[in-house]
């Protein structure tokens, strides 16, 4: 077992691992019962470094990957809106199936003070469905640990990982405690999935807390349910990640094809309005 130490930022903050000497120590979890951890110096995006996790047992709720990562506390309380932006490259046999979801991402939320990060289930997740015929459909959520019901539309999702293995994939997920929206916004290089089809909005739940601020990230792409088809090539890399409290995009450059479009800004929808409507 490989425990980070965990890092303070301020914003805006990014990391683009091109070196593992800077960010292995604070940053890098890795369970090696279940997930080996090498430094690829040539295999991120456009040739950079980048973390590659391969998956060497089908064991669930494993952790490791990207995490702990602090945000700025000022006057007892941390950011009240805060996004974050990674890419992502699924290895060609990348599968996880698993009895519930895959935590892709977990934000932390602050206790009453701040002082602490809450631990009572009040947290963002951004969570790849297992639910056939959708199996690694992303989707983000809200308090799922404390009773929240999936927020995913009905029908086909709007992109299915399984669909874009070996190339990069560009994720930023937005949560707003000012106006109880949460977003996901998908890129993909070929231009065919853009932040403007991607963004897939939702109210959060009425019993969630917006009083509150956000304390960090817990977890980036390091959550793990039971898997199947584990070997050589059942892996992902993480690249160019970007914390901000504003809207980030996919890096400059990372669209072959087209510019990217402006995000979809979408007003907050009456209170009588429910989840998945």
């Amino acid at each position: 077992m490989k425990s980070g130490s965990g890092r303070n930022i301020t914003f805006p903050h990014t990391e683009n691992f091109n070196t593992q000497s800077q960010y292995y120590n604070d940053l890098i979890w890795i369970d090696d019962t279940v997930m080996t951890f090498t430094h690829e110096a040539t295999g991120g995006w456009q040739g950079s470094g980048a973390p590659k996790f391969t998956f060497v047992n089908s064991a669930g709720e494993q952790s490791s990957g990207i995490g702990i990562i602090n945000f700025p506390i000022s006057g007892g309380a941390g950011p009240r809106r805060v996004n974050v932006r990674w890419l992502v490259y699924y290895g060609p046999t990348y599968e996880s199936i698993g009895m519930t979801e895959t935590k892709s991402l977990i934000l932390a939320r602050c206790n009453g003070n701040c002082t602490a990060h809450d631990v009572s289930g009040q947290r963002g997740m951004v969570l790849e469905s297992h639910s056939p015929p959708f199996v690694n459909a992303p989707y983000i959520c809200e308090n799922i640990e404390a009773g929240g019901t999936e927020p995913q539309e009905p029908g086909k999702p709007l992109f299915v990982t399984a669909d874009r293995l070996g190339q990069w994939i560009s994720f930023e997920a937005e949560y707003d405690l000012n106006n109880s929206i949460a977003k996901l916004y998908i890129d993909t290089q070929d231009g065919v999935q853009n932040s403007e089809g991607g963004t897939r909005p939702y109210k959060v739940w009425t019993a969630w807390d917006t009083s509150n601020s956000w304390w960090g990230i817990s977890w980036l792409m390091g959550y793990w349910e039971a898997r199947s088809g584990v070997n050589a090539n059942s892996y992902f890399k993480i690249d160019e990640l970007a914390i901000d409290t504003r809207y980030i995009g996919p890096p400059s450059g990372f669209r072959t094809v087209g510019s990217p479009p402006p995000p979809v800004r979408i007003p907050t929808p009456p209170s009588s309005l429910q989840v998945g409507q």
